[in-house]
This record gives C-alpha cells, structure tokens and sequence, in this order.
C-alpha cells in the first residue's frame, strides 16, 4: 500500500473529499467527519476509523495498533472519537 493506492480508495466512497490537516498529512473526509488520515513520510501508515464492535478485531490483525489520542499522532494508546461512534486503528501493513 501506497498514500495513492489510499487516496484512490477513499476518494471512492460518495462525498468523499482530501484535505492536508496539521501541515503535513493527508486526511480523508465525508462531510465533517474525518475516516482516514496518513502523511508523506516513509513507511507507509495511516489511521483508519473503525466501529468500537469491530476495532478489537482489526487491532488482533497483524500490522494494526490502536492510535494515540491527538491530531495526527499515532501509538500504542486507544483513540475513542469524541462522539462515541468509532475509534482509529493504524494500519502499518499491505491489507486494507
């Protein structure tokens, strides 16, 4: 995976719109709700959110963590969205 294979697959989905936040990485939008976000940086990560019923099992994959609370910081802490509705895991591998 790529930061183009990503954006071609995020800029799929109806509405869906790219937008550089934090000076340097690359989140993806519909509406106001961000779903993932990624910089230029090598290797390849981004953060994608993820509904709280499946984020266990995305973080039980190889390759996925949870994301650290914050704008565009990634680690080994749980992101809850502040709306109850999903949390970010990061991916760091090929599957999506």
């Amino acid at each position: 995976m790529d930061v183009e294979t990503l954006r071609k697959i995020c800029l799929f989905f109806p509405g869906a719109k790219e937008d550089i936040k934090w000076e340097h990485d690359l989140a993806f939008t519909v509406g106001e709700k961000m779903f993932a976000v990624t910089s230029f940086d090598e290797p390849f990560k981004c953060s994608l959110k993820v509904a709280d019923d499946q984020f266990d099992e995305y973080i039980s994959k190889e390759g996925f963590e949870p994301a650290l609370p914050g704008p565009g910081q990634m680690g080994a802490d749980i992101k809850r969205e502040p709306d109850g509705q999903g949390r970010m895991g990061k991916l760091t591998t090929g599957e999506l």
